[in-house]
């Protein structure tokens, strides 16, 4: 029986009312119930998802559940400069990175499941 836990990677790009980002939601979180562990690379309009908001309603709620039950999230650094956001508006839990994490993801995760 193989033990070693299973990790996802999803790569979203998908603004957070898109049926992108409500499908990579919604397949996050059923990993995570199962026990698997769930990385997310945003990119695009992606970091949409990842902006402190007071909105607690709908992918907001589900990006948020699944940010507290553990699942590493990574932001584009690169596009978020090239959209003018500052970092200071971002969740502190996610990560700002580069495509070098994104390869170490890609290199890393059992599966990559990418939504644009």
């Amino acid at each position: 029986m193989d033990m070693q836990q299973k990790s996802l990677g999803l790569v979203v790009g998908g603004t957070p009312s898109s049926a992108e980002m409500r499908v990579a939601l919604r397949i996050a979180d059923a990993a995570i119930d199962n026990g698997v562990t769930v990385r997310l690379f945003l990119i695009g309009d992606g970091l949409g998802i990842a902006l402190n908001t007071k909105s607690n309603k709908g992918p907001f709620k589900t990006f948020r559940s699944i940010l507290s039950r553990g699942a590493d999230v990574t932001l584009c650094s690169v596009m978020l400069r090239d959209r003018g956001c500052p970092s200071e508006f971002i969740l502190p839990e996610v990560v700002l990175g580069s495509l070098i994490y994104f390869a170490e993801m890609v290199k890393t995760c059992d599966r990559i499941i990418c939504l644009r």
